[in-house]
């Protein structure tokens, strides 16, 4: 079988991880690195991720998914690393080395290439309906987070009118103020356990009023061509639905975001088991125990944030420079940013804990409690502690007094590589002049090419705020 090439490093997959993980291996000083991706475009899933909070904790800037995947793209240009895209990985021998990697590549065909070590950076794929063993027909309308997002996001498909979301974790809020401005009524979002980031409950469920319950899954499905309603029941201490509480909702849409799944099928070692949660084991740096062969982001472990993703990718491509020329068996921990993988935001429990008049901050990770208090004597009306910055108290009298929010959404464009792109409002725009906005970007049609930062729309629904395109479509 012919060897289309030999390389140092061969990197599986082309998203947050494995971006970050070529960076750092190319600056460390790795010559011969190679990407591979199934995808037509590297970032991931992060090209769909419209939405903002990419680069919070890690760059300090609130970005969207497009945004921080070019941020990415950016820094993987000057690291001389080899890209090849529409190219799956069928097989990789670990038997001898330099390790073979059998692929299908849409303009080569089928080959063989050869790698010193090797990083998998597979990430992960979304547990679906059939999965989670719910009875019912299979009628059209039953989707997972991921694919309504890439339907709306990316091809400018609405999935519904009418939906319920089985999930509470962050994708799930997201994907509910997604539909609910884009016109989709979420009837209910349901939930095991209370989850998700809170400022994802403040600015994608309260902000809405959108119904939400925890400790309810849903029972039945209801439809033959297309979804008419499911059967929602709430849980026992032991996890097993209380029938005798059953409810029917009518909808047309159910969107399940209940969880994701490491994606290890290309680790088919026997004696290299799988960890508790499903994912490849390694340790702190990423080393698998195959000698030269690593492990980070999603295919480990699934991790809460974007930006811990990007760091275990770093961390993984310092491994393999150690591995290919230090030539240490054990070498020393690289302990770099180690407190960062520890950074919690605050969950939908603090929220769930504030007191009558407090308030959590979300314009930074920290998430401060601020104690709110009337004082009509400092020509505020508020006074206001607890803020651990001087945009503490900003935050605070702006949700008082007039709430805003960055607005997300998509726009049209024609004889571009894609027909959406991603926009965003260059400031946060007034949070009830969202819906307005939203609609006046769909009526907008743009012409290729269209770059990132480009203002695409002026003052939108009169609120004073551009919106500036959050990504890049080339003409064709």
């Amino acid at each position: 079988m012919e060897v289309f090439s030999h390389y140092e490093l061969v990197i599986v997959g082309a998203g947050a991880a494995g971006m970050a993980a070529a960076v750092s291996a190319g600056k460390k000083g790795i010559k011969k690195i190679l990407i591979v991706d199934r995808n037509e475009h590297s970032g991931g899933i992060l090209r769909q991720c419209i939405h903002d909070g990419f680069g919070l904790h890690l760059l300090q800037v609130s970005m969207t998914g497009p945004e921080y995947a070019e941020y990415w793209q950016a820094k993987m240009g000057g690291c001389g690393a080899e890209i090849s895209l529409s190219t799956t990985i069928l097989d990789i021998d670990y038997e001898k080395k330099p390790y073979r990697l059998t692929f299908l590549n849409e303009e080569y065909g089928y080959g063989v290439c050869e790698a010193d070590a090797i990083i998998l950076a597979c990430g992960c794929r979304e547990r679906t309906l059939g999965q989670m063993r719910i009875p019912g027909s299979r009628p059209a309308g039953v989707y997972t987070a991921g694919t309504a997002q890439y339907m709306m996001n990316v091809r400018n498909l609405l999935p519904g009118r009418t939906a319920v979301i089985l999930g509470s974790g962050d994708i799930g809020l997201i994907m509910a103020r997604r539909f609910t401005l884009e016109g989709i009524k979420v009837r209910l979002i349901l939930g095991e356990a209370a989850s998700g980031l809170a400022r994802n409950h403040i600015q994608c469920v309260k902000d809405f009023g959108i119904p939400i319950r925890f400790g309810y899954t849903v029972l039945s499905i209801h439809g033959y061509r297309r979804l008419k309603g499911v059967t929602i029941a709430p849980l026992d201490a032991g996890g097993m639905p209380r029938i005798e509480e059953k409810e029917y909702i009518q909808c047309d849409t159910l969107l399940v975001a209940a969880g994701l799944i490491p994606e290890t099928e290309l680790w088919s070692l026997p004696d290299n088991p799988l960890s508790e949660v499903g994912g490849i084991l390694t340790d702190a740096e990423g080393r698998t125990s195959q000698p030269g062969v690593f492990a980070c982001g999603n295919v480990t472990k699934i991790f809460d944030l974007v930006d811990k993703v990007s760091l275990a990718g770093e961390k993984a491509g310092i491994a393999a420079y150690d591995y290919l020329y230090a030539r240490n068996k054990n070498p020393a921990p690289n302990h770099k940013n180690d407190a960062f993988f520890e950074r919690r935001e605050p969950t939908y429990e603090a929220l769930a804990a504030l007191g009558e008049n407090e308030m959590i901050c979300t314009r930074c990770p920290r998430g401060c409690i601020l104690h709110i208090a009337k004082h009509t004597g400092n020509g505020r009306g508020y006074d206001v502690s607890g803020e651990g910055c001087k945009k503490g108290m900003e935050a605070a009298l702006e949700e008082l007094t007039m709430p805003k929010r960055i607005l997300t959404t998509t726009v049209k464009v024609e004889e571009g590589r894609s027909i959406l792109i991603p926009v965003r409002s260059e400031n946060p725009v007034p949070k009830g002049l969202l819906r307005a906005a939203v609609k006046e970007c769909n009526r907008c049609i743009l012409k290729a090419p269209v770059s990132r930062g480009q203002v695409v729309l002026g003052n939108v629904a009169g609120s004073g705020v551009d919106m500036i395109a959050s990504g890049t479509v080339e003409k064709i």
